[in-house]
């Protein structure tokens, strides 16, 4: 199971994860997403994998893709700063 967190202010939109991001959650993710980005006049957007347990191939490739878009991915724990390392090295490669 997947929780979004939607928090506004002027100057950020924030999308704060909780749980699984893999199916079939991540097109409930990518709903919210692109339904905030339109409705959002903040210059910044971040996502927030804090609390985010376990992420496939398909939680990958939307992260690559809110990451292209111009979100901020923001992660304490080692393995999230781990897996968005590896989003950004094959960003580069490609």
């Amino acid at each position: 199971m997947l929780r979004i967190g939607i928090n506004h202010d002027p100057a950020e939109l924030r999308l704060t994860l909780e749980g699984e991001l893999t199916e079939p959650w991540i097109e409930e993710l990518k709903a919210v997403w692109e339904n905030e980005c339109l409705q959002c006049q903040s210059t910044r957007r971040v996502i927030d994998l804090e609390d985010v347990t376990r992420v496939d191939e398909s939680g990958k490739r939307i992260l690559a893709s809110m990451k292209d878009g111009g979100a901020h991915l923001f992660a304490t724990g080692v393995s999230m700063k781990h897996l968005i390392r590896g989003l950004r090295k094959k960003r580069e490669v490609q």
